[in-house]
């Protein structure tokens, strides 16, 4: 009789283990599916606030780069989009440069405050954490933008910046605006 006993309390405990496990391995799913949720949240939240900066820029284009330019204003897209065409058409530029510079953040316009009054355009890329590729890809548009006979500063806008990228941009002569203010320009 004992051990019929001790041979149902054996039975009874593997069937609450084989429940137990089952209940684990369920929250385990469970905790898989909220992690990927929470990666997934991470990122479209990341790329909100790099719309909602850019927008910012965009808006204020004005006042954070009339530090730098006199009569400052975003150049529309369609009027880039113009300029990068002619450019094709006239052999100046590649259809891949073309829309490389296409893709940029904004483009700026305005005369500068070197005395000379010359128009100049900045190429901005804005990034809410500025890394490395910002710093190269503003400097690689520049350059083609250039390629249209046009003076062109590389700008990179963000709310901080890494230091491998602050170190970059100082090297290469790239504007650094933090936060609306001008952290590096050359």
């Amino acid at each position: 009789a004992r051990v019929d006993s001790l041979t149902q309390r054996v039975d009874s405990l593997t069937v609450q283990m084989e429940v137990l496990t089952s209940r684990v391995d369920s929250l385990a799913e469970a905790q898989r599916r909220t992690e990927e949720t929470v990666r997934r949240l991470l990122i479209d939240v990341g790329e909100l606030k790099g719309d909602s900066l850019e927008r910012k820029y965009r808006e204020k284009a004005a006042v954070y780069f009339g530090r730098l330019l006199r009569k400052a204003s975003m150049l529309p897209f369609e009027e880039l989009r113009d300029m990068v065409d002619r450019g094709v058409d006239e052999g100046r530029l590649t259809e891949e440069e073309a829309e490389d510079v296409m893709e940029c953040d904004l483009v700026v316009r305005g005369l500068s405050k070197d005395g000379r009054g010359m128009e100049e355009y900045l190429l901005v890329e804005v990034s809410w954490g500025i890394g490395v590729t910002d710093v190269e890809r503003a400097l690689r548009r520049a350059e083609v933008l250039g390629k249209l006979g046009l003076e062109v500063v590389p700008v990179v806008a963000g709310r901080g910046i890494a230091s491998e990228a602050r170190d970059l941009a100082v090297e290469r002569g790239v504007v650094v605006v933090i936060d609306g203010k001008i952290w590096f320009r050359p």
